[in-house]
């Protein structure tokens, strides 16, 4: 994975003015070269690797915000947790003004102990040019 080095620049943290590595995007992948890719490596026709993705992308939204723990065997866990402003009491919480949003958790499915996504990941500096970097998806 390759990374840029971006100068901190928010006063609030104790970092600031330090450098920090951040990944550097270089490819955004779609639907169809995945779906692509996967007919080159199986049996399957790429249609069918498209219908499949599709029915579990809309499978995953149902359960996810059902609130449900999704297990992929060769994937992970993903669930959704709920961003919210805290209130001091609980008679004052209001759905509409406090909840914020919802993140996206991906948990990697471990083996041995170790995430099987980070296994045999090496990192590289992307060097941009004189002035600090900034990734390609900022």
């Amino acid at each position: 994975m390759q990374y840029v080095l971006k100068k901190q620049s928010r006063r609030a943290i104790p970092s600031d003015g330090k450098y920090v590595a951040r990944a550097a995007h270089m490819q955004v992948v779609t639907n169809q070269m995945i779906e692509e890719e996967v007919q080159e490596n199986c049996t399957l026709k790429r249609s069918d690797v498209k219908a499949v993705l599709t029915e579990l992308a809309d499978t995953l939204k149902r359960h996810l915000q059902a609130g449900n723990i999704v297990k992929l065997d060769e994937i992970g866990t993903l669930k959704m947790e709920i961003i919210a402003k805290p209130v001091t009491n609980r008679d004052d919480f209001c759905p509409q003004e406090h909840i914020r949003g919802v993140h996206l958790h991906i948990i990697p499915k471990s083996r041995n102990g170790k995430p099987w996504l980070y296994q045999g990941m090496k990192y590289s500096r992307l060097e941009l040019g004189k002035k600090d970097a900034t990734t390609a998806s900022e």
